[in-house]
């Protein structure tokens, strides 16, 4: 452990609750994974509940998979906040290889608390797999989901990408007997999931939208922009590769 880790720990273990959150805050900015076991056993002390928070939300932000077991624990937790903190600190995880992580993240869509549910989702964007996408789809079809709840699994669909995420985005965004009714909202979320999956298919879904004059004008300019932003994306990657490629030669 290096001199100035040594001596942030020392100061965490004296200091009172305001200035160990500082403290925790600073850890996180630094993502000093040498102080993961001290913010551990902060943890394991029961420590005060806004210090808990804390350090929840740092374990997450420095992404160190030695946290995963705790914070596993966790997920057992009555209290609402420190839930959506741990639901959030594990999909960071799960993002880095802590699979374990993926099937209570999973389970956690069932939780009876809105705002756990909606966490949950936003950890599950970046760690899904197609368990998760098949997840999220059963629960789009659910009646009673409020739109901006079925907006952001929308757009999480298309952060786990594939082309499972395709079919269903494409179901979201053409009427179908499934889905009769769509909202302005979510076919917008639809077409900016297609828009960063950046593939051939979507762009060949969101050309569709664009020629198609009987759709509203809104829908077909989203779908304009979101093929706009694919091409601009292609022109990045591409001088990215041109500019590594001339790095490359001109080595000796």
């Amino acid at each position: 452990m290096s001199p100035t880790v040594k001596k942030i720990v020392q100061r965490l273990k004296e200091a009172n609750p305001n200035e160990q959150i500082k403290l925790i805050k600073s850890i996180a900015d630094m993502r000093l994974q040498e102080a993961v076991p001290e913010l551990l056993q902060l943890l394991q002390n029961k420590v005060d509940y806004d210090v808990q928070i804390e350090t929840i939300k740092a374990l997450g932000i420095i992404q160190d998979v030695q946290a995963g077991d705790t914070l596993l624990r966790y997920l057992s937790q009555e209290d609402i906040p420190i839930l959506m903190e741990t639901v959030l600190a594990l999909g960071k995880l799960c993002e880095i290889g802590f699979s374990k992580s993926l099937q209570p993240l999973e389970d956690m869509l069932d939780h009876p608390n809105y705002r756990v549910r909606k966490f949950t989702i936003e950890a599950l964007a970046s760690c899904g797999r197609e368990s998760t996408l098949e997840r999220l789809f059963l629960i789009l079809q659910q009646e009673n989901l409020s739109e901006e709840m079925r907006e952001q699994i929308t757009l999480a669909i298309g952060r786990i990408g594939g082309s499972r995420a395709i079919e269903i985005l494409q179901q979201l965004l053409i009427p179908s007997d499934l889905f009769p009714k769509l909202s302005m909202e979510v076919r917008r979320a639809a077409i900016l999931a297609l828009g960063e999956n950046k593939t051939p298919v979507a762009l060949e879904l969101l050309g569709k939208i664009y020629q198609d004059k009987s759709e509203p004008k809104i829908i077909r300019k989203y779908s304009e922009d979101a093929i706009k932003k694919t091409i601009l994306g292609a022109k990045e990657y591409f001088l990215r590769i041109k500019e590594q490629a001339e790095r490359i030669l001109k080595r000796k």
